[in-house]
């Protein structure tokens, strides 16, 4: 049973609509080149854009050997048919099969160069296919004080097991223990980025990374945000989404290097059984004028808002009042880094008025959030996030026994590319 044959009916696309979908989209012709660019030794057979479609046809049948045994019996036609429709070089009659697809994975990923190009290539061309469906548009819908999901992009970590258990003598010998909410897991683990809207088959992934060492995903997704980011022709993303892996140096971070919200969820400063205990955090005085008179306050970042505190009768800290979000700035300094202001106002109850204070979140990032939990903006923006563990699943469901296709992380990052393009490929216009 295919992959698709095991979604519910309205999600599986019939394999000619697959493969129209693919020869159509901007993936196997944007990044042909780079297969052509290798010219030593044999003439090559097949047009630079074959390459990607078999990686993708792949992660629709879940082997090579069944797509093997289906290009025989008619789909390579079908293929060379919808290509020279589409505009695409002809492939010829002499089918790509596997050892193909094995020459091309290993000259590719195991050259870094050409690994990198394929990284930037495949990102670049991600974020015009957004930006063709609506998605991503500088100028957009929302802005950075109540952004908007079709500008936020999100992202998580899978570990993918390797293709062997580990007693077999051909374990993967890059595959190595990733630690995970529920214990510690072997394989490799790799981070996905995506986008979507919210109409039907609207997603689209980013890009695609690798974990190099256990303990350092928070790095790798700071990484991919930058490397994202960076390929923007224009100004289009306004925040991400991400789990808690993600503490206050990366956030700090995203928001200089980047200039991006985060939205995220402080971490707890203990559990109370199952219940979790907000952390808290005193940030100091602040004050403001009454008549000519200063009024002074406490202020606590409470779960990620601030919070005017005082002591109770036990003498300790207990907010009083908490700040609404009033706007948030973000300014570009001389060395093209980025600062954020965030506006907020507060109740003063000892004199019945509001008053409004600009904070510098770069100076508490662990403790104070952009946008809070508690805020209206909040469950709206965190809940794309989940997507990103439901495009996890996706992807894991075109593997065999919920295992890795190939040996080496490289290859599987190659088979993970497969999967974005036959993904990226099927979505539809906002």
């Amino acid at each position: 049973m295919s992959y698709s044959d095991r979604l519910p009916q309205r999600h599986a696309r019939p394999i000619g609509t697959i493969i129209g979908d693919l020869v159509t989209s901007c993936y196997p012709i944007g990044v042909q080149d780079l297969f052509l660019k290798h010219r030593t030794g044999r003439p090559r057979h097949h047009p630079g854009w074959v390459p990607i479609v078999y990686c993708a046809l792949v992660r629709h049948f879940e082997s090579c050997s069944r797509l093997d045994a289906e290009l025989a019996t008619g789909l390579w036609q079908q293929l060379r048919t919808a290509a020279i429709a589409a505009g695409l070089d002809d492939p010829g009659s002499e089918m790509f099969m596997s050892h193909h697809h094995r020459y091309w994975r290993d000259l590719i990923m195991e050259d870094p160069d050409s690994r990198d190009t394929l990284r930037q290539r495949f990102t670049q061309l991600a974020l015009q296919h957004a930006t063709s469906t609506g998605l991503l548009l500088p100028g957009g819908k929302g802005s950075r004080t109540h952004p908007h999901l079709e500008r936020v992009m999100y992202g998580d970590g899978t570990i993918v097991r390797p293709k062997f258990t580990p007693a077999k003598c051909e374990r993967d010998p890059s595959a190595e223990q990733h630690g995970r909410f529920d214990g510690l897991h072997w394989g490799n683990n790799l981070v996905m980025f995506a986008t979507r809207g919210d109409s039907y088959r609207s997603r689209i992934i980013l890009d695609i990374s690798r974990v190099a060492t256990p303990g350092t995903e928070a790095a790798t997704a700071v990484n991919a945000i930058a490397h994202i980011v960076s390929n923007q022709t224009s100004d289009g993303i306004v925040a991400v989404a991400y789990d808690g892996a993600l503490r206050g140096t990366h956030i700090n971070n995203i928001m200089t290097n980047s200039g991006l919200v985060v939205i995220n969820k402080p971490h707890a400063a203990s559990n109370n059984g199952n219940v979790p205990v907000p952390s808290r955090k005193i940030i100091g005085h602040m004050s403001h004028d009454v008549d000519g008179t200063e009024c002074v306050h406490l202020v606590a970042a409470i779960n990620g808002r601030l919070a005017v505190v005082e002591l109770d009768e036990n003498g300790e800290p207990t907010p009083v009042a908490f700040a609404d979000r009033h706007q948030i700035k973000r300014s570009t300094k001389a060395d093209g880094t980025f600062r954020f202001s965030l506006g907020v106002t507060f109740h003063c109850r000892h004199h019945d008025i509001t008053w409004t204070k600009w904070v510098n979140p770069h100076e508490e990032p662990e403790h104070i959030r952009l946008i809070p939990p508690d805020d209206p903006d909040f469950n709206t923006l965190y809940g794309r996030r989940p997507d990103a563990e439901s495009l996890n699943a996706e992807f894991k469901r075109t593997l065999i026994a919920d295992r890795a296709s190939s040996i080496g992380w490289e290859r599987q990052l190659y088979d993970l590319y497969g999967f974005a393009v036959l993904h990226n490929s099927g979505a539809t216009r906002q």
